[in-house]
């Protein structure tokens, strides 16, 4: 499979890495929080599959093996997003919010 399949199959990622985990494998996809998201346009990283065999893996992926794979750690912005409406969200943008 190729880089544009696996964007089909699952969108909002532009980026997948496959990686061995202790117990088998696992499909990352990267891309961004979309604009709906309190985290909009932040870095974004989610397992999308796992997979028990390095074959199974790199037949359903087209990709090679990683070692590791990249993180970093979305947060909750000090200010709300351009065109952020509390009235669509149904609360306020504040330091009181936790």
């Amino acid at each position: 499979m190729d880089a544009i399949k696996l964007m089909e199959r699952y969108p909002g990622f532009d980026e997948f890495v496959l990686v061995k985990e202790e117990d088998g494998y696992c499909l990352f996809g990267y891309g961004e929080y979309e604009e709906s998201s309190v985290l909009a346009g932040q870095f974004r990283r989610a397992r999308l599959e796992f997979y028990d065999a390095e074959e199974q893996a790199k037949k359903d992926t087209g990709l090679n093996v990683s070692e590791s794979a990249a993180y970093v750690c979305a947060r909750v912005p000090d200010c709300p997003p351009e065109g952020w409406d509390p009235m669509d969200a149904g609360e306020v943008w504040g330091e009181d919010d936790y």
